[in-house]
Parts: structure tokens; sequence; C-alpha cells
């Protein structure tokens, strides 16, 4: 057991020699990358910079190694870092913080050429990438800066359904404006998309076929009438039926103007004869409203033009009811 420690602790002397090595070696090119930025070897400076980031991405690093990018004329490159150590600082909520970087970024832009990306009243694009890298939705309506080291870029425009298009754009000077008109790609299913002014799609809905709805209400109204009209024709058949009754139950007629045998006969015609105008009321409104009913179908039909009668699964039923107070109907319908 103490063979194994004292083999051990050379393993772990040697770590942390080696980690004070890097921390050292971080330090020590920072040190050097300072001395020749200062007299004026700026490659060379920017060089060590990057090396000393890598072994300690610290933000002073990241900071000096951005200004020193900014001096070597690699301005793109700057900008990146720059908004690296930005957002790094706005991060851990020390906005002061970022306020020389975010001023160094105003100025590198200003020096950068642009590209300004005009829209038509209608398109649908969905995503925009400059050369590969992901433009946000927030920078769609204004001109917005590119890498000035190259005058060739490729933007390409992504909409629904996979539907793409790839344009080749060659910037000017630094500070130039380039202009690119947006393309109207195909639009995919589910109907048209437009940025609607803020650069964020907007899909309407896909057109519904022109008349379709009117005839299924025309049907189903026209049906519902049919259907009115022949209950209609029923309780006005039972309401002779019920008077026939009422004027047998009697003797010369009804209960109420002659004279009857018995009670039970008199209550057997009055139960009748009542019976007979509750019949006659249902079929007064059954005929009233199919004729209604049948008009107002025909009239739709004809507003909407000709079109194959509806699926089989619509259907009304009206349903007579009785009880005892009177009687009157249900209409009822699946869909």
């Amino acid at each position: 057991m103490r063979a194994l420690t004292l083999l051990a602790l050379p393993a772990v002397v040697l770590l942390a020699t080696v980690a004070g090595a890097q921390e050292r070696s971080a330090d020590d090119l920072f040190q050097e990358a300072t001395q020749l930025f200062a007299r004026g070897e700026t490659k060379a400076a920017c060089d060590k910079f990057a090396a000393s980031y890598k072994l300690d991405a610290s933000p002073g690093t990241l900071f000096n190694m951005a200004v020193c990018h900014e001096k070597d004329s690699r301005l793109w490159q700057a900008r990146a870092e720059f908004l690296d150590f930005a957002d790094r600082a706005i991060k851990v909520h020390k906005p002061e913080a970022a306020q020389p970087a975010l001023q160094h970024l105003t100025s590198i832009e200003a020096h950068l050429p642009r590209v300004q990306l005009a829209f038509p009243d209608r398109a649908n694009v969905t995503s925009i990438l400059v050369d590969g890298a992901a433009l946000e939705p927030e920078a769609w309506k204004k001109p917005f800066p590119v890498d000035g080291a190259r005058s060739d870029h490729a933007i390409e425009f992504r909409g629904p359904g996979g539907a793409s298009e790839t344009r080749k754009v060659t910037t000017g000077a630094e500070g130039s404006v380039t202009k690119v008109d947006v393309p109207a790609l195909a639009a995919g299913a589910g109907g048209a998309v437009d940025t609607g002014g803020g650069g964020a799609a907007v899909v309407s809905p896909a057109p519904v076929a022109a008349g379709h709805a009117d005839h299924t209400v025309a049907y189903v109204v026209g049906g519902a009438g049919v259907v009115a009209l022949a209950v209609g024709g029923v309780f006005g058949g039972l309401t002779f039926s019920e008077k026939g009754s009422a004027q047998n139950a009697c003797t010369g007629g009804s209960a109420s103007n002659h004279t009857c045998s018995s009670v039970t006969a008199a209550n057997n015609a009055q139960s009748a004869h009542t019976t007979a105008e509750t019949y006659s009321w249902v079929s007064t409104i059954g005929l009233g409203v199919g004729v209604v009913a049948v008009g107002v179908g025909v009239a739709l039909l004809f507003a909407g033009g000709k079109e194959a009668p509806p699926p089989s699964s619509v259907g009304l039923h009206l349903v007579p009811t009785m009880g005892p107070n009177g009687g009157g109907a249900v209409l009822s319908g699946a869909f």
C-alpha cells in the first residue's frame, strides 16, 4: 500500500506542474502579445493573443484580441469577438462592461459593406442564411453587414415545404449598401405565406371550394321541409280519423252539441275531439314549416349553382311527440 502511495505522488506533482505551466504560458503569451502590439507588430500580436485565449478564455484576452484584429483590418473577425465579449458581459449582468465593445462594433460596422433585402408584397421566406450563417429575423428589414474581406456572398432563402433559392451577391466597397430582391418561393401545402411586414411568416388558410357550404345548407333545409310536409300530411289524416271517432261515440255527432247514451260515451267523444284538435295543430305547423323550408332550400340551391347532392351521412328527422297537454314535433339530424 505504501509503495502505491509513493508511486502516485509523482503523478500528482507532475499534473500540478503541468497545470501551473499552462497558466504561466497563457499569461506569458498575453504579455508577449501586449509588447508586440505596442511595437506595431500587429499580426504577430494577434497570433499571441489567440494562443493565450486558447489556453485561458478570459474576457480581458478576448477584448484585446478583438482590438488587435480590428487594428489588423480583420474587421469581420473582430466584429464576432466584440459581439461575444458584449454578450458575455450582459449575461453576467454587467452592461456597463459591454459598452466599450459596442462602441467598437459601431465603428466596425460603419466600414463593412452591407446588404439591404427588398421583400415583395407577398413573400414566403421562413429563414435566411448568409454565407452559411443564419440571419436573425430582426435583421431582415434593415441593412446588415457582411464580411468585407470577400466581395462575393451567397444568400440562401428558404420557404415552406423545403423550397429554397440561393442568390449570389457581389458587394461593393466598405460602407456601401447592395440591394437584393427576395425571391417569391413556391408555397407549400396549407396556403400562401405572408411576412406580414415584420419578417415572421404568417400562414393564410387554404381557400374553401366556392358554393359547397351553400349547397349543403340548401339540401339540409330542403330535406327538412320535405319531412315536415310529410308529417303534416300524416297528422292531417289522423285529425280526420279522430273526428270520426268523436262522432261515432255519441249518436248524431260530437259530444259538444249532441246527446250521448252514457257518461263513458261522452268522455270518449270528448277525448277523441281533443286529440283531433291537437293533431290538427301539429298538421298545420308541419305543413307551414315544410312549405317555407322547401322554398328556402330551392332558393339557396339556385343561388349557389348546380352541385352533386351531399353525402348520405347528412340526414334530418322530424319526430312527432305527444303529451298530456298536447303534442308537437322534434327536429333531429346527423352530419
